[in-house]
């Protein structure tokens, strides 16, 4: 997993999680003394591929680790942080990667604009 472009806003982060497959083949006792020539295999091996983490799991540690550290700090702890929920898209072309970055590195700058920023409701 990686993340490429990604900015924490006053009450919202955008980012972008790549989540790349990890690919291998696991044989079982029976392919490994086949493909030993019929001798008994070495005990041992290859560990198994790690299972690559959905993006729900990846979304819930962040919001678990962040929760915990920001509690870690002192004052008040904070049982709820994160909504419940979160926005996710598949990005299936460079074109829409390179929208979707661009709009994360404006974001900033436009949060006076932004109808959830405090100052706008004065």
């Amino acid at each position: 997993m990686e993340t490429w472009a990604f900015v924490i806003m006053p009450n919202h982060i955008h980012g972008i999680i790549v989540i790349a497959e990890r690919r291998g083949e696991v044989l079982s006792p029976r392919d490994n003394q086949i493909n030993s020539g019929g001798k008994t295999p070495k005990k041992g091996g290859e560990t198994p591929p790690l299972h690559t983490p959905t993006l729900g799991q990846i979304i819930a540690y962040f919001k678990y680790q962040s929760t915990k550290e920001m509690n870690s700090l002192g004052g008040d702890t904070i049982t709820k942080f994160w909504q419940r929920n979160y926005y996710e898209h598949i990005v299936r072309n460079e074109k829409e990667m390179e929208n979707i970055w661009k709009y994360i590195e404006a974001n900033p700058s436009k949060w006076d604009e932004d109808e959830e920023n405090p100052s706008q409701n004065l």
